[in-house]
């Protein structure tokens, strides 16, 4: 590509369009109904309940910092205020 940008916003598209027809072709199955249709439900519901999990479970791990990201974060942060630059900081374990 000519541009990384250009690359990414191609990529984002592609991204949106893969995720319209994949909510069209699952409630397609939802409408037909039968036993298809039906475990395409319960399969939707648990996919949203584990997500939900996960995604508290981060928002948990944040909070009390455990989290790796939020760790980095902190530490790049301390680096840039005492020697003014981001790239002495070491990767948190």
């Amino acid at each position: 590509m000519f541009n990384p940008w250009l690359a990414l916003t191609f990529k984002t598209v592609q991204l949106g369009l893969d995720i319209q027809n994949v909510i069209a072709l699952r409630m397609m199955r939802l409408a037909v109904g039968a036993a298809r249709g039906q475990r395409e439900a319960r399969r939707m519901v648990v996919e949203k309940v584990a997500a939900a999990a996960e995604a508290q479970t981060a928002a948990a791990s944040a909070v009390n910092g455990r989290s790796q990201r939020f760790s980095c974060c902190q530490q790049s942060t301390s680096s840039l205020e005492k020697t003014g630059s981001c790239e002495e900081a070491s990767p948190v374990s």
